[in-house]
């Protein structure tokens, strides 16, 4: 196989036809379909399924893509790393963060990249932290905050800082009045709660917990999205548990409450992952750093443990650095 005949048969897939993959590629139609030709007699295999609208790929090109943009995008992150020995870091760095994480430092950690690598383009991905491990795996990340470290063999994991989870609750929800502002776990259980839908790391984590207290969580309502459990628990349609970052605007302008949850208390490692299979470049390598940074910044601050201060009964959004 040729570096040429993969790229004009990733991009014939991307761009749905022939006609749009010449035109991005800048030659003419019939050596496109010549090199994808010349590929499937090579591989024995039909690739691509040819029709009135375009073409699409059949289960065997299915299969070649995942590898053949693996590959290809390896080869840009080697050219990449190589022109970056001629001066200072740059290049396109994609990056994954649960919104815990983008609520506490995404548009910091965009004013941030700009100010000290200026040649670096970020592109940042929101989702929860399975979906991350999984892009990360199949190549489409280039490094990410995660809670849950699945221990893949192809990822590394450095462990940041440990979360306390918090019960996060409509402002007129009733619970025990404590002088340091917490909850009892067996409290929250008893709560109506939004939780996410199974696998997921921090529903296990509390199913867990509450089993081994003789428990069962009063899950109401199962959501992956944790910006719709905000906005559902903002409607006072439940409460949820959740490190408080994704929910301090919220909580900050007084539309939810957040009590940390003690009796036992329940916490979350954030990890910083990326490929161990992928040498990472010197621009992956400097954001890496940045993104190291900005999480010990904003723990010593103490943002990742309290989500408002009160003061004369006003709401104040704690201090971020």
């Amino acid at each position: 196989m040729e570096l040429r005949q993969l790229r004009y048969f990733v991009t014939a897939i991307e761009a749905g036809t022939l006609t749009k993959a010449a035109e991005i590629l800048s030659v003419a139609q019939p050596a496109v379909s010549q090199q994808i030709l010349k590929l499937e007699e090579e591989l024995g295999e039909q690739l691509l399924m040819r029709h009135s609208r375009g073409v699409e790929p059949t289960e065997a090109g299915a299969r070649l893509l995942s590898h053949a943009a693996a590959i290809l995008r390896q080869l840009d992150t080697a050219r990449q790393d190589l022109d970056e020995l001629k001066g200072e870091a740059a290049g396109e760095v994609r990056v994954g963060m649960p919104r815990s994480i983008t609520e506490l430092i995404g548009v910091r950690f965009f004013e941030e990249c700009g100010r000290r690598l200026p040649k670096i383009g970020l592109t940042m991905i929101e989702r929860l932290s399975e979906g991350l491990n999984e892009l990360l795996a199949e190549g489409r990340l280039d490094l990410a905050f995660s809670y849950n470290p699945e221990q893949l063999a192809m990822l590394a994991y450095e462990p940041l800082v440990q979360l306390d989870l918090s019960l996060v609750a409509p402002p007129d929800v009733v619970l025990p009045t404590t002088s340091d502002g917490t909850v009892p776990f067996a409290v929250a259980a008893k709560l109506p709660l939004i939780m996410p839908t199974q696998p997921h790391g921090l529903r296990a984590l509390a199913e867990a917990t509450a089993a081994a207290s003789g428990l069962v969580l009063n899950i109401v309502h199962q959501v992956d999205s944790v910006s719709l459990i905000a906005e559902m628990v903002i409607a006072n349609l439940g409460c949820t548990i959740h490190p408080v970052g994704a929910f301090r605007r919220a909580a900050a302008t007084g539309l939810v409450i957040c009590r940390r949850i003690v009796d036992p208390p329940l916490s979350r490692t954030l990890y910083l992952c990326y490929s161990r299979r992928r040498p990472l470049s010197r621009a992956q390598l400097a954001v890496r750093e940045l993104m190291r940074d900005m999480i010990e910044r904003t723990s010593a601050a103490g943002a990742f443990l309290e989500p408002v201060a009160q003061k004369g009964g006003r709401v104040l959004a704690a201090a971020l650095p």
